[in-house]
């Protein structure tokens, strides 16, 4: 999941246009190879055996892409939301979370015609405990800015 790691590159792009934070031209210049770099490996050849070789995904890589550029959105609203008690923001950031998985699971069940369940029983307990990561992750990411 090597395009995750341009999160660096999309919060520093966000953070030009929207909070007005100066990017130096070594930093352009850095960030535009190091992008190309992760274009290289994502799209680039392997010398890998032909039984492990797999076909990169343009909807893989866009949505890796997508999820990279979300979290960059993050990390920049965190910052301008510093006035905002750390607490507040840790609880709506989960509940947003839960309510945005749910509708997601409710519009599977209307589309599949199928039940509004998770599945087996442990699915709930990991659903709980990256909740609870979700939480104490964003918290201390909310501290640190």
């Amino acid at each position: 999941m090597i395009i995750w790691q341009t999160t660096p590159f999309w919060t520093s792009v966000f953070a030009y246009f929207i909070s007005n934070e100066p990017i130096l031209e070594r930093e352009w210049i850095a960030m535009a190879l190091c992008f190309a770099g992760v274009c290289l490996v994502v799209y680039g050849t392997s010398n890998i055996s032909e039984d492990l070789e797999q076909e990169t995904s343009p909807w893989g890589v866009l949505i890796a892409a997508l999820c990279a550029a979300l979290y960059a959105m993050a990390n920049i609203s965190s910052r301008k939301l510093s006035d905002v008690h750390y607490s507040l923001l840790g609880f709506y950031h989960p509940l947003l979370g839960f309510t945005t998985f749910g509708l997601y699971l409710g519009t599977q069940a209307i589309v599949t015609e199928s039940e509004f369940t998770l599945g087996p029983l442990w699915m709930y307990g990991v659903l709980l405990l990256s909740g609870l990561c979700d939480f104490l992750a964003f918290n201390c990411r909310n501290i640190a800015f």
